[in-house]
C-alpha cells in the first residue's frame, strides 16, 4: 500500500521596507486628490502653542464647530455611526442648541437623517440599557429621525452557540467605530459628501480642549459651560464610579483627549458605502446585491439627485491628500464581503518607518505568545506589537536610529483602577512593554550597540493639575469624603481617547481603532479608520523627513502635552 506523504510548501515575504504608501489588497483602494483637515480635541482656544511648519504655522482648527456648522447645512442626507449619541450633548458649549435638537430640526427640513448606534445590551433583554442609548430612543421617538441602536454579535471567533450565557461578545464587544457623513455645497450648485472620522465621541462629559481643565468648583452648580459635562450619574465623567454623595457639579470631570479628521472627495463616498452596508446589514437586513430590494431602502438613493461627478470632486496642489479606509468588521456587522485589514495596514506601514512611530492609543497590548510560558493562551496575539518591535531590533542591528513614542491613559476607563477589569488590562499592558524591553535589551546586548532601550522606546501617560484656589475650608463642606479628597488633590489622568499613529511625519492612520485585540481581531469591535499621506509631503524618493500638515500635526500634539514647543521635537 502506498504510504500517504504530507507536503508543506512555505512562502517567504521579504520584510523590506514596502516604496508605496498605498496598502494593497484591502477592501478599498487609496484614493487620489482628497481633501484632510485634522483636528485635536474639540475646540483650540485662539492663541494656542504656535507650531512651524514649511509652510508656516500648523493650522489648529475647531472640530465641533465644523461639524456643528456641516450638520447645519446639510440638505439632502445626514449619516451616523456611533457608538454612543446622547441628544443633550451640545457641539459649542457656548451655543444652546443641542446634538438632538439639529439632528430632529434637519429631519423635519427634509434631510434624511440616519443614525446608527450600539445597543450594550447585544439583543440580551436581561441587561439594562446605558442611560444614553435610553434618552436617545425616547429623544428621537415621533421625530423623523431614523434612530436605531443595534448589538455587537460578535462572538470572539466562536460560533453564538458555543458561547456561554453573559459570555465573551454577546455583550462585551462594541460597535466602536465613529463615523459621520454629510452633504455639503459643491460647484455649480451641486452638492458632494463630507465625512468626519476619529474619536468624535457624543456621549456626556467628552467636550475637550488642549487646556484638559477639571472642573474644579468652589460651591457646586456647574462645573463647566457644557452641563452635559457634569450631570448625570453613574460616574460616566471619573475613573472610578463615585459615591450616592458626589456632587457633580462641584467637580472634578475626566479630562479627556481626542483627535479626529474631517475628508473631502472619493472618500468621503467609500465612507458612505461602509455606512450603507452596515445599515442594510443591522437594520434592513436587505442583500446589497439585490437592486430590486434596495429601492425599498430608506437610504437616499443619489440617482436622480445633483449630486457632483466623482471625477469632479477632487483637490490638488496642497490640498491633495492620497486616503485610504480601513475596516474590521465581520459578517455579522456589515453586508458584503468585508476583508479585516487593519492589522495589514499597521504592519505596512511599520515596515515602512525609517525613523520614528508616534502613537496615542486607548489602549496597547498585543504579541501574549511572546510573553512568556505559560502565557500563549492569552487571547491578545494581535501581531502589531511583535512588528513594532522587531523594527526597532532591525535598526539597532542596522546601528540606526529609531524610536517609537506611545502616550496611553494611565488605566483603562473600564472601572476602578482596582477592579478586576481594570488590573487584568495593567497586566496584559505591563506584558506586553516587558516583552517589547526585554528584547530591545537582548538585541542591544548581542549587537553591542552602546545605548539604553529606552533610547528606541519610551511609554507616556498624561495628568493635569490644577493649582489650589483655597485652603481646605474652602472645600464644600456636603462633598463626600472621596470627592473632598480629589478637590485637596486637585489633579487627574488625563484619558486618551484619540488613536492616532504617524509615521515619518509622512504617513498618518487616524479612526477609532487602538492597538489591543479588540480593534484589531476583526471578529470583536467593528472599527474604521484612514491612511493618509499628503501628496507634497511623500517621502518616496527623497531622504529628508516632510514637514507639511502632519508633521505640524505631531508637533502640536507634543506641544499641548508638554504645554510648550521646542525646536527638538
Amino acid at each position: 500500500a502506498t504510504q500517504p506523504e504530507l507536503k508543506l510548501s512555505m512562502h517567504f515575504e521579504p520584510t523590506v521596507r514596502p516604496a508605496e504608501a498605498e496598502v494593497k489588497g484591502t477592501k478599498f483602494p487609496a484614493r487620489k486628490q482628497c481633501r484632510v483637515t485634522l483636528f485635536q480635541d474639540c475646540a483650540v482656544p485662539a492663541g494656542f502653542l504656535k507650531v512651524p511648519t514649511s509652510n508656516g504655522h500648523h493650522k489648529q482648527h475647531q472640530s465641533w464647530q465644523q461639524l456643528q456648522d456641516h450638520l447645519l447645512q446639510a440638505r439632502l442626507f445626514i449619516y451616523i455611526l456611533h457608538q454612543v449619541l446622547h441628544p443633550d450633548v451640545r457641539l459649542v458649549p457656548t451655543e444652546t442648541t443641542t446634538i438632538g435638537e439639529i439632528l430632529t430640526r434637519k429631519a423635519a427640513e427634509g434631510v434624511r437623517v440616519l443614525v446608527l448606534t450600539w445597543d450594550p445590551r447585544n439583543g440580551r433583554d436581561t441587561i439594562p440599557t446605558t442611560p444614553d442609548v435610553e434618552s436617545a430612543r425616547t429623544f428621537f421617538q415621533k421625530t423623523g429621525v431614523h434612530y436605531h441602536s443595534v448589538p455587537c454579535r460578535s462572538t470572539g471567533g466562536l460560533s453564538e452557540d458555543d458561547v456561554p450565557e453573559g459570555g465573551p461578545g454577546l455583550h462585551t464587544f462594541t460597535h466602536h467605530e465613529k463615523v459621520i457623513v454629510m452633504d455639503a455645497e459643491a460647484a455649480n450648485g451641486k452638492r458632494r459628501p463630507v465625512a468626519f472620522v476619529g474619536s468624535i465621541d457624543m456621549a456626556r462629559g467628552r467636550f475637550d480642549t488642549p487646556t484638559h481643565p477639571l472642573g474644579f468648583t468652589s460651591a457646586g452648580g456647574s462645573a463647566r459651560k457644557d452641563k452635559s459635562k457634569s450631570k448625570g450619574k453613574g460616574g460616566e465623567n471619573l475613573s472610578s464610579p463615585p459615591d450616592e454623595k458626589y456632587d457633580f457639579g462641584a467637580g472634578p470631570v475626566l479630562p479627556w483627549h481626542s483627535a479626529s479628521c474631517k475628508v473631502e472627495g472619493a472618500i468621503a463616498r467609500d465612507l458612505m458605502q461602509t455606512f450603507a452596508m452596515r445599515w442594510l446589514k443591522q437594520v434592513e437586513n436587505l442583500d446589497p446585491r439585490n437592486t430590486v430590494s434596495l429601492r425599498s431602502s430608506i437610504l437616499l438613493d443619489l440617482k436622480g439627485i445633483d449630486f457632483v461627478d466623482p471625477s469632479e470632486d477632487v483637490f490638488t496642489g496642497t490640498d491633495g491628500w492620497q486616503v485610504q479606509q480601513f475596516r474590521c468588521m465581520g459578517p455579522t456587522a456589515i453586508a458584503g464581503d468585508d476583508k479585516r485589514d487593519m492589522v495589514e495596514a499597521y504592519i505596512h506601514q511599520i515596515r515602512r518607518a525609517s525613523r520614528f512611530v508616534y502613537i496615542e492609543s486607548e489602549y496597547f497590548m498585543g504579541a501574549s505568545h511572546h510573553w512568556g510560558p505559560n502565557m500563549s493562551d492569552i487571547p491578545c496575539q494581535n501581531p502589531v506589537v511583535h512588528e513594532l518591535t522587531m523594527r526597532i531590533v532591525s535598526k539597532i542591528y542596522a546601528q540606526e536610529d529609531f524610536a517609537v513614542y506611545i502616550v496611553i491613559p494611565l488605566h483603562p476607563r473600564a472601572g476602578p483602577p482596582g477592579s478586576d477589569p481594570v488590573q487584568a488590562a495593567l497586566f496584559w499592558q505591563s506584558e506586553t512593554f516587558r516583552y517589547m524591553y526585554r528584547t530591545i535589551g537582548s538585541a542591544l546586548q548581542e549587537s553591542k550597540v552602546k545605548k539604553h532601550p529606552t533610547d528606541y522606546l519610551n511609554v507616556f501617560c498624561l495628568g493635569a493639575r490644577e493649582p489650589p484656589s483655597g485652603g481646605p475650608s474652602d472645600i464644600v463642606k456636603h462633598l463626600s469624603a472621596k470627592q473632598q479628597q480629589l478637590h485637596l488633590m486637585r489633579r487627574h489622568m488625563i484619558y486618551v481617547n484619540s488613536n492616532v499613529v504617524i509615521f515619518d511625519d509622512e504617513y498618518l492612520l487616524l479612526g477609532s481603532t487602538s492597538v489591543n485585540q479588540r480593534s484589531l481581531a476583526g471578529d470583536r469591535n467593528t472599527e474604521v479608520a484612514l491612511g493618509m499621506v499628503e501628496t507634497a509631503c511623500s517621502k518616496e524618493g527623497r531622504h529628508d523627513t516632510p514637514q507639511g500638515v502632519i508633521s505640524g500635526f505631531r508637533l502640536s500634539l507634543w506641544a499641548e502635552h508638554l504645554g510648550c514647543y521646542k525646536t527638538f521635537f
